[in-house]
């Protein structure tokens, strides 16, 4: 028993050195990062919301290739269930597939933040991305927009026929984990 143990430890720190050859050497370690992806300054000026099938998105330009965690819809009033996407920004094909979501009924308005491992979603990313609700009711819920915000025209509008830039910024949030070299 004690020889299999022991067999079984030098093989694991075998294996974890293979795909880890710099955690052996801490000063130069890659560190795992997360990061917000945003471009609105958290305030919004105008409030936005369509027909059934329109989606609003938000393109994203990730440092590296990365894993998207969280997103975040800032819900002005009227929270309703809503679907999320999220998109290859050069094609605009799912790279996931699309689930809805359905507000608490305590929510009210503000930040919704969703946990995309939770609903059994693992999205990697590699390239610009886009972070899509799509309405599956007519006008609900409000999503906030920001006219002032830090990099206008990264949203998107898809009006059923196809995409096109805006130039406010929709208060879409991603959240992203990446290596740092």
């Amino acid at each position: 028993m004690r020889r299999r143990t022991v067999l079984l430890t030098a093989v694991v720190a075998i294996l974890f050195a293979a795909i880890f050859p710099n955690a052996i050497y801490p000063t130069s370690a890659a560190l795992v990062q997360r990061e917000w992806l945003e471009y609105d300054d958290g305030t919004y000026e105008e409030e936005e919301a369509y027909p059934v099938g329109y989606m609003l998105g938000v393109r994203f330009s990730p440092p590296n290739k990365a894993v998207l965690t969280r997103v975040r819809f800032y819900i002005v009033r009227d929270p309703a269930a809503f679907e999320i996407h999220v998109l290859d920004a050069s094609t605009y094909e799912d790279i996931m597939e699309p689930f809805m979501v359905t507000p608490s009924p305590e929510f009210v308005s503000g930040w919704l933040e969703v946990r995309l491992l939770i609903h059994r979603r693992f999205v990697l990313v590699e390239g610009d991305f886009i972070v899509a609700l799509r309405f599956v009711s007519a006008e609900v819920p409000v999503l906030g927009s920001d006219i002032h915000g830090i990099d206008g025209g990264m949203s998107e509008i898809y009006d059923g026929t196809g995409w096109s830039t805006n130039p406010s910024n929709f208060m879409i949030r991603a959240q992203i984990m990446y290596i740092a070299l």
